[in-house]
């Protein structure tokens, strides 16, 4: 009878594992560049397609942001409003867009498809985050974060890189495994075990959510997670 309850017990709990594991699926072919490394040292990482030094129009050698009577910041140069007049688009788009702190945005198409890009509920994921309050940073402003029936209700979730003031691990848990995951090449294995839809993208890689497409392209900027990243990667 122990023997039999064990045995019962442990495919019990290989079930529930199997359940919980995520689905991943790699979007590229025709049309599309898979920028990973075959070999050597960082196989398996992105690296730049366009090598060798880079010569921009702009250069900054001090502050990039010059005091303007426009702009309104705390001493830290890092809680700023904008004070002069916006202009109010003419056109609507039908498209509702709200920001979420940092990068982080909550979308809603013409049709009602919903999306999240980059949502970062604090300013960063942990440990980093704790190592940052322990430091004494400062915290940016907070935007708004997706209501309960907003998380219940997405369709999909976008994610650009890797950094932790991008990508949260306790976000992800919190938003749940409804929505579609869609990401970059080589990402899902950050992700926390949960049953998690996972979509890797190839760069200028395109999908659907209903009757939105979603386009992946490139964009030149390093991408790791480690404490500190001394090594670059694009994505």
């Amino acid at each position: 009878m122990y023997l039999k309850t064990l045995s019962t017990l442990i495919a019990a709990a290989l079930i529930s594992a199997c359940s919980n594991s995520n689905t991943v699926n790699v979007i590229a072919g025709e049309g599309t560049i898979t920028p990973l490394k075959t070999e050597g040292d960082f196989e398996g990482r992105y690296h730049n397609l366009y090598p060798g030094d880079k010569e921009y129009p702009t250069t900054c050698t001090d502050n990039c942001y010059e005091p303007s009577e426009l702009l309104i910041c705390d001493d830290s140069n890092s809680q700023c409003q904008y004070q002069a007049e916006q202009i109010v688009p003419t056109t609507n788009t039908g498209f509702i867009v709200r920001w979420l702190g940092h990068a982080g945005f909550y979308i809603q198409s013409p049709n009602g498809e919903q999306l999240l890009f980059d949502p970062v509920k604090d300013q960063f994921d942990s440990p980093v985050d704790l190592a940052f309050k322990l430091a004494g940073g400062s915290y940016r402003k907070p935007g708004f974060w997706p209501t309960k029936s907003e998380l219940e209700g997405l369709n999909a979730v976008m994610y650009s890189h890797i950094h932790y003031d991008h990508f949260n691990k306790a976000d992800i848990e919190e938003i749940g495994n409804a929505p579609r995951y869609l990401v970059p090449l080589g990402f899902a294995d950050n992700f926390p075990t949960g049953g998690f839809n996972i979509s890797e993208m190839a760069w200028y890689a395109s999908t659907r959510i209903n009757d939105l497409t979603i386009h992946s392209v490139p964009a030149h900027h390093f991408s790791s997670r480690i404490m500190v990243p001394f090594i670059y990667d694009d994505h």
